[in-house]
């Protein structure tokens, strides 16, 4: 075997190994945003889509509705009440490529975002408002939401209220105070 022929054949078992990893295979219900070198290349899928192995790289995003649980926060609201809430936010991704470019791992963001907007919806209310108008709560929570998302490629669809717990703060007890 000449050197022409030991080439060909290096090629050609390269070819034959890496063949397997050109192919991804992408369901309906996800996109393949692909980073080549690390910058991005494009939303792909669903289907059969073709990657160049160790040069692409593949994040794939779900594109259903998507649950996502919220640890339950305590805020004072404003008339000094401790409130404790959890929540439960359904989402969906519109746009794969802007949710990853600018978002990165989703549940994360959405479980901060929803922190802070909750925080911030306790504290504007009295605690009579927050205990008996739970609708609104979560109304003014999912808003919030919604305008921190819109232009990054994120839907929030709902903001369900899964606890809720009012402790008020009794002034008169020198050991609270």
């Amino acid at each position: 075997m000449d050197g022409t022929q030991a080439v060909l054949v290096v090629i050609l078992v390269l070819i034959v190994l890496t063949a397997p990893r050109a192919f991804k295979t992408v369901p309906g219900e996800q996109r393949a945003v692909i980073f080549r070198l690390g910058r991005f290349a494009g939303v792909k899928g669903p289907g059969l889509v073709l990657i160049i192995p160790f040069i692409d790289a593949v994040v794939q995003v779900d594109m259903t509705d998507t649950q996502v649980p919220v640890s339950a926060q305590t805020a004072l609201t404003r008339d000094g009440a401790s409130v404790t809430i959890g929540l439960l936010v359904t989402l969906r991704v519109v746009d794969p490529a802007r949710a990853t470019l600018t978002i990165g791992p989703l549940e994360g963001a959405v479980a901060d975002v929803a922190a802070k907007a909750l925080r911030s919806t306790i504290a504007a209310s009295p605690a009579e408002d927050v205990a008996s108008r739970l609708d609104l709560v979560s109304e003014d929570v999912r808003f919030r939401m919604h305008e921190e998302f819109r232009e990054k490629g994120v839907e929030v669809s709902t903001v369900e209220i899964s606890t809720v717990e009012v402790a008020r703060l009794d002034r008169s007890d020198p050991a609270q105070s």
